[in-house]
């Protein structure tokens, strides 16, 4: 566990969006009900559709990690919830506190004691390792879509660099 250290720490860092993209939870914040469920001309979902599957999905491949077999409510839309907005404020705040807590039961996770070069059969054999990176990585592509439909309806400060704290 020890020789793994390095890469713990940085997967951390690619968690909160530290030296290379903005933090999820950043991105989200500020953003109420309406806003979340604005539709953007062009663009096939809204911040709320994409912040539910970032959640979805990454609960799923923590749940694989951990040994479990899980299957979602939208798996059959690619884990997308159908509804373009957030039912109330209420469901929007405890949403956005699902992917906080999605980021620090990864966290635990990393800070547990797992092999890292364990297979996850249930997900074409990768490693634990390689679903750690793809859940970093996919949600750094889906926090940059979120930033980008802030910025078409003119909700994003511009030039905001990413955090280079870890």
């Amino acid at each position: 566990m020890e020789n793994n250290k390095v890469w713990i720490e940085s997967f951390k860092r690619g968690l909160r969006g530290v030296w290379s993209h903005p933090d999820p939870f950043e991105v989200v914040n500020g953003v109420d009900k309406e806003l979340a469920g604005r539709k953007v001309d062009g663009a096939p979902l809204t911040i709320w559709q994409i912040m539910r599957h970032m959640i979805e999905w990454g609960w799923i491949m923590i749940r694989k990690i951990q040994g479990g077999s899980v299957k979602g409510p939208d798996e059959e839309n690619n884990f997308f919830p159908r509804e373009a907005e957030p039912a109330s404020e209420d469901v929007w705040t405890a949403h956005r506190m699902a992917l906080w807590n999605l980021a620090h039961e990864t966290e635990k996770l990393l800070d547990s004691d797992f092999d890292p070069e364990e297979t996850i059969p249930e997900f074409d054999n990768i490693t634990v390792a390689d679903a750690l990176m793809i859940l970093v990585t996919h949600n750094a592509y889906h926090t940059a879509q979120i930033v980008m439909l802030r910025r078409m309806l003119g909700a994003w400060e511009e030039n905001k660099p990413p955090s280079t704290e870890s």
